[in-house]
């Protein structure tokens, strides 16, 4: 137990102290990065609230036209009968699946450019630093070393910050699916 708050105390430490080297520009671009985070737990939402209206209309086809509110709505779109129900309906089904898909795809599309991105900041600012040592450091330092141990640090501190941005990604969408799905019931 002690050993598993040790460690969330060092991944939260190690966050901060990656949030302090990351540019104001890419700060602002992770912020974006939430709001897509929440559209895509939107988009989830839709596509589940889509679900229920087409099973509908595949199994009680003839009542939905004949209910009330039903009626209007159908009316409206020009819809007659049973056949045309369940077509449109597929449709809308159709569109909000491919639609949520489409924002989650691009959720992770910008997810890994984004962090590409910073890791690439950091890249150049941790070889510069490296660089720019005074030539002692250089004497001294065996120059694959310093190469291998930026390699693995700055490969560790991507991966973390990928890692993280996939579980709010994930977190987000769940609490978002998990409302709705307690919204339903």
């Amino acid at each position: 137990m002690h050993s598993r708050i040790e460690l969330n105390i060092s991944y939260l430490g190690l966050l901060n102290r990656c949030w302090k080297h990351i540019k104001r520009k890419r700060r602002n671009q992770i912020r974006i990065l939430v709001l897509i985070m929440l559209l895509s737990g939107v988009a989830e939402i839709v596509s589940i609230g889509a679900l229920l209206p087409f099973l509908s209309a595949l199994t009680n086809s003839d009542n939905l036209l004949e209910s009330d509110t039903g009626n209007k709505i159908y009316l409206f779109f020009g819809i007659s009968n049973s056949d045309q129900l369940i077509s449109f309906m597929t449709l809308v089904f159709g569109l909000a699946v491919v639609g949520s898909t489409l924002i989650r795809l691009f959720n992770i599309w910008a997810t890994g450019r984004l962090t590409a991105l910073i890791g690439s900041d950091m890249s150049c600012k941790a070889y510069g630093k490296s660089l720019y040592q005074p030539y002692s450091y250089h004497i001294k330092t065996n120059s694959s070393d310093l190469i291998a141990s930026l390699s693995i640090q700055l490969n560790t501190v991507i991966g973390l910050l990928q890692s993280t941005l996939a579980i709010i990604s994930s977190k987000i969408i769940f609490v978002f699916i998990l409302t709705t799905l307690f919204i339903i019931d």
